[in-house]
C-alpha cells in the first residue's frame, strides 16, 4: 500500500515540483479527535478535505425519521471530503471517530489562498483537474 504524505502525494499535485509539494505540505494540520467525537455534522458548510492517519471513522446520515444510519467506514489511509477544494458545498453526511482518531486535514481557505498568491501552482492544479475529467469521460 502506498501511503499518501499527508495528500502532498495526491493526485491532484502530481505535476507540481518539490518546493511546490513543500508548499502544499505547510498547508495541512493534524487535529486528533477522541473516541466518539464528532468529526463534522450533515448540514455544516464543508471546508475541509481529510485524511486519515491514526485510527478509524465512521459516516453517517440521518434518516426521515432521525435515526442515524452508518455509510461506511474509513480507515488510516483513506481520504475524504476532497470536492470541498473546488466548490461551495454543505456537508451531505457527518463523520465521527469510531475510536481516537488522528487526520490531516487542509482548509478551503488555506488552499484558497495559497492559490491566490502563485499563479504557476494554481494553473498546474488546473491543469491536472483538466487532464482527471479527461481521463474519466
Amino acid at each position: 500500500m502506498t501511503y499518501l504524505n499527508c495528500m502532498a502525494d495526491l493526485w491532484l499535485f502530481d505535476s507540481l515540483s518539490e518546493k511546490e509539494r513543500k508548499d502544499i505540505r505547510k498547508l495541512f494540520r493534524r487535529p486528533e479527535y477522541l473516541k466518539n467525537e464528532y468529526l463534522f455534522f450533515e448540514g455544516e458548510p464543508a471546508n475541509s478535505i481529510f485524511l486519515i492517519t491514526k485510527g478509524r471513522v465512521r459516516l453517517i446520515k440521518t434518516s426521515e425519521v432521525g435515526r442515524e444510519v452508518a455509510l461506511g467506514y474509513l480507515t488510516a489511509n483513506q481520504l475524504f471530503g476532497e470536492e470541498v477544494l473546488f466548490d461551495d458545498s454543505v456537508r451531505s453526511f457527518g463523520a465521527i471517530a469510531v475510536e481516537d482518531t488522528r487526520l490531516c486535514a487542509c482548509y478551503k481557505s488555506d488552499f484558497e489562498s495559497l492559490l491566490t498568491q502563485n499563479s504557476q501552482l494554481s494553473l498546474k492544479v488546473i491543469k491536472g483537474l483538466g487532464d482527471k475529467i479527461r481521463r474519466i469521460t
